[in-house]
């Protein structure tokens, strides 16, 4: 394995862990008001863009430059990484509290 795929895969894990806590360091409060208005549900398409949005994303290290490249997005884009790290969180905390089924 690559040393760049290991840390973009520890990058979405860090991500993840901090959802599970209730914090997402990257999502402006705004954002997190305007995506519970579309809950629309994504489609193969939408999932395949926000899979090479998330990867273009994981490319920085930091918190900060994700937050530049996550600001630098188009709303829909922004909004399909949104849902899908939210996504990937609820998975998380499923799979580790399988009493919430």
């Amino acid at each position: 394995m690559n040393i760049f795929q290991a840390s973009r895969q520890e990058s979405i894990k860090k991500l993840i862990e901090f959802g599970k806590m209730g914090f997402y360091p990257l999502f402006d409060e705004s954002w997190m008001l305007g995506l519970s208005k579309n809950n629309s549900p994504m489609s193969q398409k939408d999932q395949e863009r926000a899979a090479g949005l998330l990867k273009r994303l994981t490319q920085h290290r930091t918190i900060e430059r994700q937050k530049t490249v996550l600001f630098t997005m188009k709303e829909t884009d922004r909004e399909l990484v949104m849902k899908t790290l939210i996504k990937l969180v609820e998975g998380k905390i499923l799979d580790e509290t399988p009493m919430l089924h």
